[in-house]
Formats: structure tokens, sequence, C-alpha cells
């Protein structure tokens, strides 16, 4: 991998916590450990790139998502319920694109509120889960 990997390796996450300096003490206690704890703190780093260069395909999720996916298996309409910031849009973002990319030629349609709510909230997430590949901006 070319890329400098050092943003990420020391960058904190939700769920891929950073060790403290004890755990780092103790683990470099011995040459042993201590290139196990750069081998761990490397692939920390690579995991934290891929989830912010491609969240589609190498984003966390928690299990609930998985979840509503084999709901809409069998069905085609889920209810979502939460409050802000408890990651409805997030969701169903990614579950749009997962289906657009999963199905060649399928129609997805994102409805939101209004035009500038959608602007303003809705497309930016959308965005973030499109792969690199389909990023191309047109005009």
């Amino acid at each position: 991998m070319n890329v400098d990997l050092e943003p990420f390796i020391y960058r904190q996450h939700p769920v891929y916590r950073l060790p403290s300096r004890e755990d780092a003490a103790l683990a470099c206690k011995t040459p042993e450990g201590e290139e196990a704890f750069r081998e761990a703190m490397q692939k920390r780093g690579e995991m934290l790139y891929y989830e912010n260069f491609d969240p589609l395909r190498y984003g966390w999720e928690p299990d609930s998502w998985r979840q509503a996916e084999e709901i809409l298996k069998d069905g085609d309409e889920l209810l979502i319920s939460g409050g802000n910031r408890s990651s409805k849009t997030e969701f169903c973002a990614k579950y749009c694109v997962k289906q657009m990319m999963e199905k060649p030629k399928s129609r997805v349609a994102c409805f939101h509120t209004t035009h500038q709510s959608s602007l303003q909230n809705q497309q930016p997430v959308i965005w973030k889960y499109l792969p690199q590949e389909y990023r191309k901006r047109i005009g």
C-alpha cells in the first residue's frame, strides 16, 4: 500500500479504540511484542483508511443494519423509527447504493421532505457511499 497511513493510525474511532499509553507500554516490553503492536496499529490504520476511502465496501455497520436488510429480503417496506442522528439516513443511503450496485440497471428513488433538505441532508450521505469509480462529475 503506497498511502501514508499515519493520519489514520492515530485517528479516534467510535469502535476501533486507540490503545492507552499503558497498553502500548505493556505490549512493547519485548521486541516481539513491539513488532506485534506495530503490526496491529498498521492494520488499524489500513482499516480506517479503507473505511474512509470506501465506506460502502469497508465501513463498519451495526448489527441492526444487517437485521434490517434481512427483513427487506422478504418484503419491500420497513419502518425505521428514531430521533435525530440515529443513523436512519446513513442506513438508507448505504442500502440504496448497495441495491444499485447489486442490481445493475435498477432504478432506486430516494425522497426527502423538501428539495433543500434533500440537498443538505440526504444527497451528501448517498455521495459518501458511492464507490470512487462512480463519482465522476458531469459538466
